[in-house]
């Protein structure tokens, strides 16, 4: 199974690192509308939800990320 990161607020670059290093199953997670069109434009995330983190769990299968950075 190949790992899968997931980012939340998707601002320092380090997500685009990662996808140098081969990296291909890269998620993110940010309240931001704007944020998240943005991200889907650099075409390296995996996945995109609009959520913020909290009480409420993220529409994410368990065991299916390793990591999580913000």
């Amino acid at each position: 199974m190949p790992l899968n990161m997931m980012f939340v607020e998707n601002y320092t670059g380090f997500h685009l690192q990662l996808w140098q290093y081969g990296f291909r199953q890269i998620d993110g997670v940010d309240p931001s509308a704007g944020m998240l069109r943005q991200c889907k434009k650099k075409d390296i995330y995996t996945r995109l939800y609009q959520e913020f983190c909290g009480d409420k769990a993220l529409p994410i299968e368990d065991g299916t990320t390793v990591d999580v950075k913000s």
